[in-house]
């Protein structure tokens, strides 16, 4: 029995040992110019936002949402997204197939395909300040309400933190457990 502990005991040693180290992502970095005729627009709010897994950029120039992938070198259009009222806030869903922003022109937050197609509006809203995506919800702040959170099919916008007065909400994030 004891010469047994000790042959696991060594062995576990060993593949402890053997695993491999954990990696340090690398860091990139890269220059970004808009394309010909291209121009940011609402520029005090957030206008760029990278996917989850680091291979693509969408970001609000025209009045509309463009998609580029950093392995390219233009961003194109995504068919479906103008919105002539102003476009804000991107962000990505978790597996990099929408996008969800906010639409000036129907004060509300909406979602579309990366590849384009019908925007679906997910509730309404006033302005948000920022925006994220996580698992099945989309969370934003309103300057004079809080941070609220939506599923990300759509419905009934939930007070998830109030403000006080004086108070401004700006950029919410969640925490890796919830």
């Amino acid at each position: 029995v004891a010469a047994s502990a000790v042959v696991a005991a060594l062995v576990g040693a060993v593949a402890w040992k053997a695993r491999p180290p954990a990696s340090t992502p690398p860091v990139t970095r890269f220059s970004f110019a808009l394309g010909e005729g291209q121009q940011f627009t609402n520029t005090g709010r957030q206008l760029v936002a990278l996917s989850p897994d680091g291979t693509q950029l969408v970001y609000v120039a025209n009045q509309r949402l463009y998609l580029r992938p950093l392995s390219g070198l233009k961003g194109l259009p995504i068919p479906g997204s103008e919105s002539p009222g102003g476009i804000t806030d991107p962000a990505f869903s978790p597996d990099g197939r929408f996008v969800a922003f906010f639409s000036a022109t129907d004060r509300a937050l909406k979602k579309i395909a990366v590849n384009g197609g019908a925007a679906v509006t997910l509730c309404p809203a006033d302005y948000p300040f920022g925006m994220t995506w996580v698992a099945d919800a989309v969370l934003f702040a309103e300057q004079r309400k809080g941070i609220s959170r939506v599923s990300a099919n759509g419905g009934d916008p939930e007070p998830i933190v109030t403000v006080r007065d004086g108070e401004v909400m700006y950029g919410p994030q969640l925490l890796p457990d919830g």
